[in-house]
């Protein structure tokens, strides 16, 4: 079985999959409502902070490991 069969599309495999995309789209709000129900509100502020916060986390880790998969592939050819 193909390691990234379930995050590619089923029509076009070079590009990511509709599910994976919307599940995506609806976790923020999704946390959001979870957050309300246990009494933690959010005005626009902390909203736009809090994506800021988890953009920039995300695309950090992205960052990092695009290095070390460029190191590791590098490596690899090298030997």
């Amino acid at each position: 079985m193909e390691k990234n069969k379930i995050i590619r599309s089923s029509v076009d495999s070079t590009k990511v999959s509709l599910t994976i995309k919307g599940i995506a789209v609806a976790i923020i709000p999704t946390l959001i409502f979870i957050a309300g129900l246990f009494g933690f509100s959010f005005v626009e502020a902390d909203l736009t902070e809090l994506v800021n916060a988890i953009a920039t986390l995300v695309s950090a880790g992205f960052i990092v490991y695009g290095l070390v998969r460029k190191a590791v592939v590098n490596f690899k050819k090298n030997l």
